[in-house]
């Protein structure tokens, strides 16, 4: 049975040890014995360790606290113990504190709580200003902590006043983090929880009784060489002291801090690993679709454009046994980009309304890895260029849709999208009459957007449509439109994008209503325009005649 110190406390960095070790192990820890050899890790209890101890990003309190001992908060700056061995320390003041000793400390560095997402992997993006302050616990009834909260509350700005004293209940306490755009603390755990969270984090002294002065924020800034500029400022202002950090080097600290843990198993290692990579290396973006029973060409020119044209993407692609072979075939031709197939047996679902599952199942696997994700048809839809960076595109909205070229041809009056409402049985003909007629196949979003959106979909596919009516094609068009126009969506900033965007051209209705001036469709190098605007993504291309389909095959076939 592994043997670790703790230390008994309410106070978060202390009391969340056993629960976190446990959970990274994936194991159950047993009673503490410092007279056997022993781990001895977060927080800032050097002065604690014995003969027996093996140090793994343990830090010291101060400039002149003691090496070993009984007493934590002694600063005789003596060596009562030399450690047992020493994996990691928080920081280079820490490991410089060794080395002046002739004590041998290693080059590896980190709080071991700086892989609490590995436990807890929850990321949120808040917009408002909603400010969370979390006091050292010593600082809690601080008179400078109520005149920030105050100044802030006068500028307009919500806050949070959060209670370092967990115990081990920490998902409150990450849950209450992920509310606020910007962490200011006094404690060393409260920042570094701001940080690892991604929220705009700020380091402010609201007394001069945390022990150490800034000793211990300097051992953690400097593992991460970190420079920050130390303000007393109890005004709005302080919001722009926020610390800086490389989250790569965040990230190459925490996976180096997993690889020297001895206990942990080469398998769960990787495992760690994996996770962490995916939060602090740079995310990328997404493209879902179905490719189902179709030729080579068509997955080879869906493929194949969309890996021309959009760089730092993932492609997720759901398929059967039958489509396993184009794949490969592919994956030959494009080793070095990231697709991922999910292999799938087809249910009493049509494929056009069993994909929403599908995607939604994916996504709540791989919560919040993806900056932006895009859903979309396949064996009508090419790309031209990367639409995850087209200049419509900002953080202020969720989830963009995108309204087909109808002119006054709306919903009620369409025969086909009439008869996909007819199709579903959804009580919406009020709804959606003389609305404008929206696409079902591409979808793009923040992953906020995306599973808001998914999650009403299957809800309403669920239990609201007829079993009898779920194999039906269109019906996903119906779901579409109550989602939308019976603002489903409360909370979801939608951006209703036309073909005058540019980002996605969908052809179907210009087609079919002679909307084309054929003459300027396409530019030199016979990629099709809108206004003189290289279309982002075509979608629909199909419909248009082989003369034009034959123009546009350059590499790839268009013509099937």
């Amino acid at each position: 049975m592994l043997n670790f110190i703790f230390i008994k406390s309410t106070n978060f960095g202390d009391a969340i040890n056993r629960t976190f070790w446990e959970k990274i192990i994936d194991t159950n820890i047993g009673q503490c014995n410092r007279d056997k050899i022993h781990f001895i890790t977060t927080g800032s209890i050097m002065s604690l360790i014995n003969k027996n101890s093996i140090i793994l990003g343990t830090g010291f309190i101060s400039e002149n606290n003691d090496i070993g001992g009984d007493d934590m908060f002694s600063n005789t700056n003596q060596i009562i113990h030399t450690p047992y061995s020493i994996l990691a320390v928080r920081g280079p003041l820490s490991r410089q504190k060794f080395i002046d000793n002739n004590i041998y400390c290693p080059e590896t560095y980190g709080d071991p709580l700086i892989l609490f997402p590995c436990i807890y992997n929850k990321f949120t993006n808040i917009e408002d200003n909603i400010v969370g302050i979390i006091p050292h616990y010593i600082d809690i009834n601080s008179d400078k902590v109520n005149l920030l909260k105050k100044n802030l509350e006068d500028n307009n700005y919500k806050v949070n006043i959060i209670n370092i004293e967990t115990g081990e209940e920490y998902k409150n306490f990450i849950n209450e983090i992920n509310q606020c755009k910007y962490i200011i603390s006094s404690s060393l755990h409260g920042i570094i929880m701001g940080l690892l969270y991604k929220k705009k984090t700020i380091y402010l002294e609201f007394s001069k009784k945390v022990i150490g002065d800034k000793f211990k924020f300097n051992d953690f800034f400097g593992s991460l060489n970190i420079n920050y500029n130390y303000i007393i400022d109890y005004s709005v202002n302080i919001l722009h002291n926020i610390i800086n950090i490389d989250y790569l080097r965040l990230n190459k600290l925490g996976k180096k801090l997993i690889n020297v843990c001895p206990f942990i198993s080469d398998m769960r290692k990787d495992y760690l690993i994996n996770i962490y990579n995916n939060i602090y290396t740079s995310k990328k973006n997404l493209v879902m679709t179905t490719l189902i029973n179709y030729e080579y060409d068509i997955h080879y020119r869906f493929i194949g454009t969309l890996f021309d044209n959009v760089k730092n993407v993932k492609l997720v692609v759901f398929i059967t046994k039958n489509d396993e072979k184009h794949i490969n075939r592919i994956k030959n031709t494009y080793p070095n980009y990231n697709i991922e197939t999910m292999q799938i047996d087809m249910k009493d679902i049509h494929i056009v309304n069993l994909r929403f599952k599908l995607y939604y199942n994916y996504l709540v696997k791989n919560e919040n890895i993806y900056d932006l994700i895009f859903l979309c048809d396949s064996r009508d839809l090419i790309f031209q260029k990367d639409i995850f960076t087209h200049p419509i595109i900002n953080n202020k909205y969720d989830l963009y849709l995108f309204e087909e070229e109808s002119n006054d041809i709306t919903i009620d009056r369409c025969q086909f999208n009439s008869l996909y409402v007819k199709k579903s049985q959804l009580n919406i003909n009020d709804l959606v009459k003389n609305k404008n007629i929206l696409c079902v196949g591409t979808i793009l979003g923040k992953y906020k957007g995306i599973i808001e959106y998914l999650n009403n979909f299957n809800y309403i596919l669920d239990n609201e449509v007829p079993d009898h009516q779920k194999n039906l094609y269109g019906v996903d068009s119906g779901i579409n439109y109550k989602i939308i126009y019976g603002n489903l969506l409360k909370n979801i900033n939608i951006l209703f994008c036309s073909n005058k965007n540019f980002l996605v051209y969908t052809m179907a209705f210009p087609i079919y209503l002679n909307l084309i001036d054929y003459q300027k469709l396409l530019n030199n190098n016979n990629q099709i325009m809108y206004h003189n605007n290289i279309c982002y993504c075509i979608h629909q291309y199909d419909r248009l005649n082989d003369v034009v389909k034959k123009q546009i095959s350059n590499k790839y076939n268009l013509m099937i």
